[in-house]
C-alpha cells in the first residue's frame, strides 16, 4: 500500500469551467398518448433528437389535448395541463426550444435546431442522484460561471421517466422522457445567482411511485427567465462534468463506494495510474488532497467534511477523472 501525507487547504480552485459554458437545448414536448397526430409525427421529432442526443434535454407533458383519457395526464392532471398553459400550447404534438413559444413539431426542422446548438451559458446546472432505500435524492447546483443578464428568474427541476413501455388505445407503445412530476411545484422556485464561480444550492428527496419504473426515473433541472420564457441552461445527471477550463470528465467513469459514505470511501479506476487525488466543495474550494491506493483503488478519508455534496477529482498519465461524493 502506497501512502501520502494527507493535507488540508483552504484555497480556492477553478473546479468550475471559468467564463460561459455550454448551453444545453431544452426542448419541452407537448404530446398525448391517444393522439393518432402524435403517433405519427412524434418518430421524426425522436430521430432528430437521437441525432443531437449530447446536446439536447428532453421533457414530453401530455396535456388532456385531444383526449383526456390519456394515461399520462391522467397520473398527474393538474401540472401537465399547467405546463402547456404556461406555453399556450393549443393541440399536440407540439414543442418549446428553451423557452421560446411552441410549435409544431414538424416546424422543429434539423436546420432550425441547429440555430440553437453552439450558444454558450453564464450558469452551469449540474445535477447528483443516489438512492436511499425506497428514495431518490437530488442535489442540483447551478453555478455562476459568467454574467448572469438582469432580471427575474425561476428554477425548476422536473422528475421524467426516460422510457416507458405502455401500449395505448391507438398502439403507440413507446414513450420517452415522460414528464411526472415537478420537484419544485410547477410555478418553480425564485432563483438569485450566486456570485461568480459560487453556486445556489437545492436538494430534493421524493419517493418513486409504484407506477414507475426506478431504473428510468431521472431529475432534469433548468433556470427560466421570468418575463420572457428564456432558459438559461438546463441540465441532467448523464451531462459530462466540467472540472475547469477545457477538462471534461464522464461522472460514471469513477465508481465511489460506499456513496454516500460517512468515514471513508473507496474510488475505483480499473486499470489506470492514479498520481493525485483531491476533493473540492462543490462552489470550488480544495477541502484535501489524498492518496492511499490498494491495487486499482483510492481510498478516500472523510473525517471532518461537512455533510453534503463533495466533487473528487482524479489526475493519471492518461488524463483527468471526476466524480461526485456524498458525505453523510
Amino acid at each position: 500500500m502506497k501512502k501520502l501525507t494527507l493535507l488540508f487547504c483552504f484555497l480556492t480552485t477553478a473546479v468550475f469551467a471559468q467564463g460561459p459554458v455550454k448551453r444545453y437545448v431544452l426542448l419541452e414536448h407537448f404530446t398525448n398518448s391517444v393522439c393518432p397526430v402524435c403517433k405519427a409525427r412524434n418518430p421524426g421529432f425522436y430521430a432528430l433528437i437521437d441525432q443531437n442526443a449530447s446536446d439536447v434535454h428532453h421533457i414530453a407533458y401530455h396535456p388532456p389535448i385531444p383526449y383526456s383519457s390519456c394515461v399520462f395526464y391522467q397520473h398527474n392532471q393538474n401540472e401537465n395541463k399547467d405546463r402547456a398553459d404556461y406555453y399556450e400550447v393549443f393541440g399536440t404534438p407540439m414543442v418549446s426550444a428553451n423557452g421560446a413559444a411552441a410549435v409544431s413539431v414538424q416546424s422543429l426542422t434539423s436546420t432550425v435546431l441547429q440555430s440553437y446548438l453552439g450558444q454558450t451559458s453564464p450558469v452551469l446546472v449540474q445535477v447528483s442522484e443516489s438512492d436511499n432505500g425506497n428514495q431518490r435524492s437530488a442535489d442540483i447546483n447551478v453555478v455562476t460561471v459568467g454574467t448572469v443578464p438582469a432580471g427575474d428568474y425561476k428554477f425548476f427541476a422536473a422528475i421524467v421517466e426516460k422510457r416507458v413501455d405502455y401500449t395505448s388505445p391507438i398502439g403507440s407503445n413507446v414513450h420517452r422522457n415522460v414528464f411526472r412530476k415537478m420537484l419544485t411545484g410547477i410555478d418553480g422556485v425564485t432563483y438569485e445567482p450566486a456570485g461568480p464561480g459560487s453556486s445556489v444550492n437545492y436538494s430534493y428527496t421524493f419517493a418513486i411511485d409504484p407506477a414507475w419504473v426506478a431504473d428510468s426515473i431521472y431529475v432534469v433541472a433548468f433556470v427560466q427567465h421570468t418575463a420572457d420564457k428564456n432558459v438559461l441552461n438546463s441540465g441532467t445527471k448523464f451531462d459530462p462534468f466540467i472540472v475547469s477550463s477545457g477538462e471534461v470528465s464522464a461522472p460514471q467513469s469513477v465508481q465511489i463506494q460506499p456513496n454516500p459514505a460517512s468515514a471513508e470511501a473507496w474510488v475505483s479506476l480499473p486499470g489506470k495510474q492514479i498520481d493525485r487525488v483531491a476533493v473540492f466543495s462543490i462552489g470550488g474550494q480544495l477541502m484535501r488532497t489524498a492518496f492511499e491506493s490498494q491495487y486499482d483503488q483510492v481510498q478516500i478519508p472523510l473525517e471532518g467534511l461537512a455533510p453534503g455534496l463533495y466533487v473528487v477529482k482524479m489526475t493519471g498519465p492518461e488524463g483527468v477523472y471526476v466524480g461526485k461524493l456524498v458525505k453523510e
